[in-house]
């Protein structure tokens, strides 16, 4: 796979804070690809709005023109797009994509990481959980066969890249990590779905 063959979208997926945007910045980078953020394009289109439930600082209220602009990128090259989630975005533009990236973190590093960036207590606690119970996994139905699976959990940008290339040449497709297996992670979803709990209530 190279950035001289027919023009190709490579999503790089995964919760917010594992590594998404400099993973993808990079195999860019090495792959001659244009380099785009779903939510980046959003703002640029001006479809975002402020996210009414709170727990996100903004939300993208229409695909579409994120979707035209991403299409219209790939011309006769190709795109490495970092998103949150498998969004319309992707599956509008599946023929275009030979594969999936599906980032991961361990919860517990994942936690103090957005902890880190400063994040509230029930932001933290929502994405830390659906890592844990791997929600993105609900969103890849149907796509597990080409959906490669990397655990940067201890890796530096480069070391993710190359574990990165690791699984594409192994062709590791399919989900593969469990948190759930580890009861430190089972104890730190308990934590903090009642933490959401509390926050559902007011008490947060």
């Amino acid at each position: 796979m190279t950035g001289g063959e027919r023009a190709f979208l490579l999503p790089v997926v995964g919760v917010p804070g594992v590594g998404k945007s400099t993973v993808a910045s990079i195999l860019a980078e090495e792959l001659g690809c244009a380099h785009l953020e779903v939510s980046e394009v959003a703002r640029r289109v001006g479809v975002v709005a402020e996210d009414p439930t709170g727990r996100a600082t903004e939300v993208i209220v229409d695909f579409s023109p994120v979707t035209r602009f991403v299409r219209g990128a790939l011309g006769e090259r190709c795109v490495v797009l970092a998103s949150h989630i498998v969004d319309p975005v992707v599956t509008s533009l599946l023929d275009y994509v030979p594969v999936i990236v599906v980032l991961r973190l361990h919860p517990r590093v994942l936690k103090e990481r957005l902890e880190g960036r400063g994040w509230p207590r029930g932001k933290v606690a929502e994405n830390v959980l659906a890592e844990a119970l791997g929600v993105l996994w609900d969103e890849l139905q149907g796509l597990e066969h080409m959906c490669i699976e990397v655990d940067v959990t201890g890796l530096e940008p480069a070391a993710s890249v190359s574990a990165v290339w690791r699984a594409l040449e192994e062709w590791r497709v399919g989900r593969r990590i469990d948190w759930l297996e580890y009861e430190e992670v089972v104890e730190l979803a308990s934590r903090l779905s009642a933490v959401l709990d509390l926050e559902e209530y007011g008490f947060g």
